[in-house]
């Protein structure tokens, strides 16, 4: 789904602002939304709902490949290139 979409373009001028651990001005990339599995210790299912949402690849490497070149690149999700599970998959 490409619907994870969102404009950098509107947080430009907080990007001077932006650190993650000792990396200024990161890029965070996030591929999909919400999780397959039901962990008792987690709420990530809980706060998306139940849904698990993918960004197309294209959308992914889109989205990289305009990034400025040398900048860090924080991923913040874990499951976008986990396959999902047979018995989840939408019919």
């Amino acid at each position: 789904m490409n619907d994870l979409y969102r404009p950098r373009h509107l947080v430009d001028h907080y990007r001077d602002e932006y650190f993650f651990l000792y990396h200024t001005k990161p890029y965070s990339v996030e591929m999909a939304r919400g999780c397959i599995y039901r962990c008792n210790f987690c709420s990530v299912h809980e706060f998306h709902k139940g849904e698990y949402r993918v960004q197309g690849s294209d959308r992914t490497v889109n989205e990289l490949v305009n990034l400025p070149r040398n900048s860090w690149i924080n991923i913040v999700d874990d499951l976008a290139i986990q396959e999902v599970p047979r018995s989840l998959k939408m019919l």
